[in-house]
């Protein structure tokens, strides 16, 4: 699965080039036009753009990714990987949706710093696969069924308990840094701990020329729910 735009090195936060800015400049983060990030072999879900920096993060990285490992080998064994791998895939094919409409829940336009205060919490319902998915290529899974912009505390209170490590670890799952928005889309119709995904997204210098909706739940079911 290729880098999302906007995903991060995890340990020293660089990211793909200048492509994924809006205004098509580069910042000290971006990395070499050659650039890539690569995947952890073993969980499959934190990227590094080099070995030295995949070595540097693994004393903190080796607890979520065992927790990964584990946590897709129980869902094999519940009968719910299928839907768990779909929930991931929602994320992936809606991760720029998900960063646009995060940063209008948040007003980040108006106030940057919500970003170190406050989450956006997105919940889907899960859309059963017909006879006639199996023919699209791009099929439908699940349909936003409602967003809202939470306090960091209330999530910490909600779910640290169900991640390891508790409040710290759920902290460090959502944002590896403040320039960071911390989204959290949940599937609440899976048992835990495979309910929810956790795709934190860079935040752009240049947050004005991010387009402002006032209706911005509305504008964004109707631009996912299809």
């Amino acid at each position: 699965m290729a880098p999302l735009p906007g995903e991060l090195c995890g340990n020293c936060l660089k990211h793909i080039g200048k492509k994924h800015h809006p205004d098509n400049q580069r910042c000290a983060l971006c990395l070499p036009e050659d650039g890539t990030l690569n995947r952890c072999r073993d969980c499959r879900m934190a990227r590094y753009c080099s070995r030295s920096c995949q070595k540097q993060h693994w004393k903190t990285h080796k607890p979520i990714c065992r927790l990964t490992v584990n946590n897709a080998q129980r869902a094999e064994v519940a009968g719910v990987s299928a839907r768990k791998d779909a929930l991931q895939a929602w994320v992936h094919k809606y991760h720029q949706d998900l960063a646009l409409f995060g940063v209008n829940a948040l007003g980040l336009q108006e106030n940057r710093n919500r970003t170190e205060t406050n989450v956006f919490m997105v919940y889907l319902d899960y859309v059963e696969p017909t006879s006639a998915d199996a023919s699209r290529k791009s099929k439908l899974s699940h349909s936003v069924r409602d967003a809202v912009c939470m306090p960091l505390e209330k999530v910490h209170q909600l779910y640290a308990s169900r991640f390891a490590g508790g409040s710290a670890t759920l902290e460090r799952d959502l944002a590896p840094s403040p320039r960071v928005l911390r989204i959290l889309v949940i599937d609440d119709g899976l048992p835990p701990p495979f309910d929810m995904f956790s795709s934190p997204v860079k935040v752009e210098e240049n947050l004005r020329a991010i387009p402002y909706f006032p209706s911005w739940l509305a504008e964004f079911k109707r631009r996912v729910n299809v």
